[in-house]
């Protein structure tokens, strides 16, 4: 009779080369002779896990802790298991308890960084991670996740020293070049960060991140153009299925019942999306359209919870792959299917290319052609897109009257302050947008406007203002510029309700270029001051003047830098004005197409209507 360690060892051969059947079989055969085998119990855990069976696993490797509940490694592969089954608390408790067993243990101590990350403590995941680094140095895919938690705990210099340490250590680390592309951006060096991605998408061609990545970055480009980023997301876009879907048989073409719509999105919370989808959901015509959200993210929060009670059904599908989200919404009968996210994180675009439903739109979540020869229509409006720019989008083009976007009034905001100048203490201007739009062209006609008006300040808030480096960056172009670094206040990003109240700071809102601002111009009217935009060429750079003139100030953009200038500095000129702005902007904006849900969801719902009629005549598939 063979030792069990020895069979034991037969079955991990197999196991460790790649033979999870034979693996599978041999472990079992150990367990019927030794049902309390720990390691036997363990390996076919990891078996399980390999196999995408965690709830399984979780059981085995459970089972062999109670036979030898002071093995390291069982713990730290049970802390595996439990981060992809996204119980990450549990998995911290099991992964802390290997740690403890074995304080060596590198792999314990690099995944304990991943779950305090996931559970939103970024310092003690970086210490995770430098705990694992002490026991192996120059890791290169450790050294990449230190910089994403650095990243994520507000320390984007240290970031992104972190993750060229990883791509010393590996040069061909997709991962890597991908994080660093993803961190310059958020830098203002959009230009690095492409060549960070086209390193990323030679090394792994068919990782569509760093593509769509690419797309994305390519709008914080000055001088950037809609016919450049419409050709590279032609290129980069997922293709059409290989294998042509089936029909939609027995459609219903009757043409007075109620239409079903689904809406595809990772963000279906306090998001941008969230903010301009829950006043148009809640005033629909719910006799002419049947609603559906298929959510493909992971959190949840209270705008989510509105959302949920605005639709008739609510599907998650994170957990489901392109194919098999395809058909749950093919089964759900869909008439028309919108793209909510375009190349943004989280989009399901390969669910659209499979042909989901019978008509497929882009509308809200992105700002240009998704690139994908399945989807049917781009729902825009005239300002951000003209009709010479037809040709860079493979979508039909369908506009709305006002604007693309409908403002819902944010809970979260309180009354409008007092004009924090008065009549006689000096002007702030402000900027609560994302340091990624913040390019040295921006930074050069700021220092211009605060030229323009003496004693004025500039406060930027955002989370990349918590990094003493990034503040030091952004005031020596302004010290270079002749603007003393007393006059540009920062501040980092706070709770939302805070970030309301910051306006309160605010006289006047300056939006960047060529990627203007989107929700954050929305909600600077609401709370009462006044933004001015400069129109530039592409979509991002024009929703700015779609958002001003559906709020009915259409001359506080403008196409000239020179107008910029003289916008602001009449503004900041005329405190009477400003006062009266002040006092008078929220009701304006309450009362204008910008935030008339009722108004938006009837022109949004007649669009569907049409292009519904449209597709019976003659299908786009």
């Amino acid at each position: 009779m063979i030792h069990p360690d020895a069979d034991v060892a037969a079955a991990l051969d197999h196991h460790n080369s790649g033979r999870l059947h034979d693996a599978e079989l041999g472990y079992r055969a150990i367990l019927a002779r030794q049902p309390r085998h720990a390691d036997a119990l363990h390996l076919l855990g990891l078996v399980a896990h390999q196999v995408g069976d965690d709830p399984t696993a979780e059981g085995l490797i459970r089972g062999a802790i109670a036979v030898a509940p002071r093995n390291p490694a069982y713990h730290g592969n049970l802390g595996v298991v439990l981060l992809r089954m996204r119980r990450i608390q549990d998995a911290t408790t099991a992964l802390r308890t290997a740690i403890r067993l074995n304080p060596a243990d590198f792999g314990a101590q690099s995944n304990l960084g991943v779950a305090l990350s996931a559970l939103g403590d970024h310092a003690g995941a970086v210490r995770a991670a430098g705990a694992a680094l002490r026991l192996r140095p120059g890791d290169s895919p450790t050294l990449c996740n230190r910089g994403q938690f650095l990243e994520k705990a507000g320390e984007y210099t240290q970031a992104l020293d972190a993750l060229d340490a990883a791509i010393r250590a590996d040069k061909d680390s997709y991962t890597a070049h991908l994080a660093r592309g993803n961190l310059l951006v958020v830098l203002g060096r959009p230009r690095e960060a492409l060549e960070a991605f086209d390193v990323a998408i030679a090394l792994r061609p068919a990782d569509r991140r760093a593509s769509q990545a690419r797309i994305i970055t390519m709008n914080y480009l000055p001088g950037a153009t809609m016919a450049a980023i419409g050709e590279t997301a032609r290129h980069l876009a997922p293709a059409v299925a290989q294998v042509p879907p089936a029909p939609f048989a027995g459609l219903d073409r009757s043409s007075g019942r109620a239409l079903r719509i689904g809406y595809v999105s990772a963000d279906f919370r306090n998001h941008p999306v969230g903010y301009f989808l829950r006043g148009v959901l809640a005033a629909r015509d719910r006799a002419d359209t049947v609603v559906f959200l298929y959510d493909n993210g992971l959190d949840d929060d209270p705008m989510t919870a509105a959302l949920k009670a605005d639709a008739d059904h609510w599907r998650q599908i994170a957990a489901l792959d392109d194919d098999q989200a395809a058909q749950a919404i093919r089964s759900d009968g869909i008439d028309i299917l919108v793209d909510l996210s375009g190349h943004t994180q989280g989009n399901r675009l390969g669910v659209f290319a499979r042909r989901a439903a019978p008509l497929q739109a882009a509308w809200l979540g992105y700002f240009g052609t998704t690139g994908v020869a399945a989807m049917d229509v781009v729902i825009a409006d005239r300002h951000v897109l003209a009709p010479a720019d037809e040709t860079s989008f493979c979508e039909r083009v369908v506009r709305l009257a006002d604007s693309y976007l409908c403002f819902s009034p944010p809970i979260e905001a309180g009354p409008v302050a007092p004009l924090p100048s008065g009549l006689d203490r000096p002007i702030t201007f402000g900027c609560f947008n994302n340091r990624a739009k913040l390019n040295e062209d921006v930074l050069a006609l700021w220092a211009r406007v605060l030229a323009a008006v003496p004693n004025a300040r500039l406060l930027l808030k955002s989370a990349q203002y918590a990094d003493k480096g990034v503040r030091r960056e952004i005031a020596h172009v302004f010290r270079v510029a002749g603007i003393a670094p007393e006059r540009i206040q920062f501040e980092a990003a706070s709770p939302i309700a805070a970030m309301f109240d910051a306006y309160g700071r605010v006289d006047i809102a300056l939006d960047p270029f060529p990627f203007a601002g989107g929700a954050t111009t929305a909600q600077a009217l609401w709370m009462g001051v006044p933004v001015v935009s400069l129109i530039g060429q592409t979509w991002p750079g024009r929703q700015g003047a779609s958002l001003l003139s559906a709020a009915g100030f259409p001359d506080w953009a403008t196409r000239d830098p020179d107008g910029y200038v003289t916008i602001a500095r009449a503004l900041a000129m005329d405190r009477p004005r400003l006062i009266a702005l002040r006092l008078g902007l929220r009701a304006a904006l309450a009362a204008s197409p910008l935030c008339r849900a009722d108004r938006f969801a009837a022109h949004l719902g007649r669009a569907y209507r049409a292009m519904w009629q449209t597709f019976l005549a003659a299908p786009y598939s």
